[in-house]
């Protein structure tokens, strides 16, 4: 058997071959399938009550919560995981805070729902633990890798800081506006570190491991819309019996995920990064764009789920739109990678985005036509198809091949289609 001894944080290898996702890295993340399923259950059932902006402010809150929390894991491990039983431990303490945070979910869409005072400090206490082994992290790293200790310094240090204020918040127990300010004003601290940091140095992250460690994420987030796919599909059998509807949703949500996940990854993202570091950051904060669509089209689905059993009182085009409105968002999240990675962005490329985000908005327009909430669904999944046939079909080979030029460019990444 394998020991784990301490031992010296002196940054990965950024260009290490063969290098691959760790199984501690794979347990890390399911603790974020539990996050994102709470954060999409919640904002389905707000949206049912009628509550749509506020649910889907607290939502993208939330979600930005969780996903800074596991961004800063992420480029962290990349450059310094050294799986010794310090590491280790560390890591099993931040997932201790995940779960306590994930528990404090429902009572902050509560909270930012009805105002009040917060009931439930779990939300705040579980932040406060995860942020406190990312400090942990990084001054460990700052100590014993004296070639990077500013980097490391400057995105412990903002976060530190934070940590106190996020103390003050949980003891003082504010109002709502309070705590919404105070709350973006310390994340707004906390992030100033780590794009400070990467632009003076940085760290040893490695670009393909990146890639690899932010697409499992989204295979995990396309697990909302299996999810809601099914919930939806059990909604419509419990009312009608097995049925053509129920055939067609659970095609249509099937579809939708495996053509999200197919229009993903035609994107060279590790080779772009590879090719653009200075723009990984970036890169890395845009991308949250595409957990946020994709668990808000699960959530969507669960919302559909309602009204197919009768639970929400409101049109089938409000349902309809609940799932077209993030599957359109998850087009033009994937647009904004391309133009941060300067994939090739010509106007041929950008009316192929924008195509795929009116194909799934022009299922609201259906259901407002008057037609079958099932219909409407599966003209949803239609938009991701849209960029996957842009790809792959052969009268569009130009497409892959100008990406594959714009990766393989000695001076850069960018590229033009035309």
């Amino acid at each position: 058997m394998r020991r784990h001894p301490l031992s010296r944080m002196s940054g990965r290898d950024p260009v290490q071959g063969s290098r691959t996702v760790t199984p501690l890295e794979l347990l890390f993340d399911l603790a974020f399938v539990t996050a994102f399923g709470v954060a999409a259950s919640e904002l389905a059932i707000r949206v049912a009550e009628g509550e749509v902006a506020v649910a889907a402010i607290t939502f993208v809150a939330v979600m930005l919560a969780v996903s800074w929390d596991w961004i800063s894991f992420t480029w962290f491990a990349s450059s310094y995981d050294t799986d010794d039983w310090l590491y280790r431990t560390t890591i099993m303490v931040q997932l201790v805070g995940v779960i306590v945070f994930v528990t404090g979910i429902p009572e902050v869409f509560r909270f930012i729902a009805e105002g009040g005072q917060l009931d439930n400090s779990a939300a705040l206490t579980g932040y406060i633990v995860m942020r406190s082994a990312t400090v942990l992290q990084r001054v460990r790293a700052g100590v014993q890798d004296p070639r990077r200790r500013r980097s490391n310094i400057l995105s412990a240090a903002p976060v530190a800081a934070a940590l106190v204020g996020w103390c003050i918040l949980t003891i003082a127990s504010p109002d709502r506006t309070t705590l919404v300010i105070v709350a973006l004003a310390l994340f707004a601290v906390e992030i100033t570190g780590p794009l400070i940091a990467e632009t003076r140095g940085g760290t040893p992250w490695h670009p393909h491991h990146l890639a690899e460690r932010y697409g499992l994420l989204t295979i995990i987030a396309l697990g909302e819309i299996v999810a809601g796919t099914a919930a939806i599909v059990a909604g419509l059998s419990h009312a009608s019996g097995w049925s053509l509807d129920s055939m067609l949703v659970a095609i249509a949500g099937v579809a939708m995920a495996f053509g999200m996940w197919w229009a993903y990854f035609l994107l060279p993202i590790g080779d772009a990064l590879a090719r653009a570091r200075h723009r990984g950051i970036l890169w890395g904060w845009v991308h949250v764009l595409v957990f946020i669509s994709i668990a808000g089209a699960g959530a969507g689905l669960h919302v559909a789920a309602l009204a197919a059993e009768g639970e929400a009182h409101f049109p089938i085009e409000a349902a309809a739109a609940a799932v077209a409105v993030p599957t359109a968002g998850f087009s033009l999240a994937l647009l904004a990678i391309v133009a941060t990675l300067q994939l090739g962005l010509s106007w041929r490329r950008i009316g192929v985005f924008l195509l795929a985000a009116t194909a799934a908005l022009a299922s609201a327009a259906a259901a407002a036509a008057g037609l079958p909430l099932a219909v409407c669904l599966v003209v949803s999944a239609l938009s991701p198809w849209v960029l996957v046939l842009a790809f792959e079909l052969p009268a569009r080979r130009v497409l892959p091949v100008a990406l594959k030029r714009a990766v393989a460019r000695p001076g850069g990444v960018h590229d033009r289609l035309d």
